[in-house]
């Protein structure tokens, strides 16, 4: 059985999360598909329960839901470093012009290692 705690807590690690992730509740609102940012407003506050489709959604836009949901972070989560945390949050804060940039810079580096490795 779930520990009321844990239940209780779901709509401050989302807030967490959502903060983590570098958004404001208006933006985080628009990215999860609501018409409003009332609903999420309502869930951060606690004054509604967290609807499983807004849950799903909020992976897609880089929230730990396991940890919302548990309190415990997914596996790997907190393996990253301070410099590859700080890569994930500069990322996330872009917009999404900058946000190909960083992937074309990211790829060309990738590649420019693999070519190093096989000419070994």
């Amino acid at each position: 059985m779930v520990s009321n705690e844990i239940v209780d807590n779901i709509h401050n690690r989302l807030r967490a999360e959502i903060d983590k992730c570098g958004l404001s509740l208006a933006e985080a609102s628009r990215k999860l598909g609501e018409k409003s940012p009332q609903r999420l407003r309502d869930v951060i506050s606690g004054r509604q329960k967290l609807p499983a489709e807004m849950l799903s959604n909020a992976a897609m836009i880089g929230v730990d839901i396991f940890y919302v949901l548990t309190g415990d972070r997914v596996n790997g989560a907190s393996s990253l470093t301070t410099e590859e945390t700080a890569l994930v949050e500069n990322y996330r804060a872009s917009t999404e012009e900058n946000k190909s940039h960083i992937e074309a810079v990211g790829s060309a580096f990738a590649q420019q290692i693999q070519m190093k490795v096989k000419k070994g």
